[in-house]
């Protein structure tokens, strides 16, 4: 099975027609995406997510497995 790349043309016309419907007088959403936009929102996702995770594990450290058997709702 060969997985061919989706046309540009398809991509720029999907992120022009999502640019059209967001924007408005307070907020316009651009138009062209860089690498370097790219790159920068994977390292913020990746970042929040970890962040998120190192969070909720320290959270689910500190319960005590007895209390938390104990409990109903």
């Amino acid at each position: 099975m060969v997985h061919e790349r989706p046309d540009s043309k398809t991509d720029v016309s999907m992120l022009s027609g999502m640019s059209k419907a967001i924007s408005n007088d307070i907020y316009t959403m651009p138009t062209s995406m860089t690498a370097s936009s790219f790159l920068m929102a994977f390292i913020v996702t990746t970042a929040s997510i970890w962040i998120a995770q190192r969070v909720a594990a320290g959270k689910i450290k500190k319960l005590s497995l007895a209390d938390t058997l104990k409990t109903r709702e």
